[in-house]
């Protein structure tokens, strides 16, 4: 029906904490998309990493998958950082 981890990784040396809270591979299927299931995945991804002590969440998600970043915006997470690449060929 729906999936998502939670890991704890090394923050950078000049953030004001030590480590963060990376939430991955969230995915909900199609047909059960729009019922509050990713929001409780999200909901005990946090209750995890304040278990842990971790004061930030952080995940990465396609700009153009705007279902998932408002999912993510209505949870309260906010773009932070925007990741740019050039492909040679």
């Amino acid at each position: 029906v729906s999936s998502g981890y939670g890991m704890a990784r090394k923050a950078r040396s000049y953030l004001d904490h030590e480590e963060y809270a990376y939430l991955g591979f969230m995915y909900t299927l199609p047909e059960y998309r729009g019922k509050g299931i990713n929001q409780r995945i999200l909901r005990a991804l946090q209750d995890w990493a304040k278990s842990m002590g971790l004061i930030e969440l952080r995940l990465t998600v396609y700009e153009d998958n705007l279902p998932a970043v408002k999912a993510y915006e209505k949870a309260g997470f906010r773009k932070h950082i925007v990741e740019m690449r050039l492909r040679e060929n």
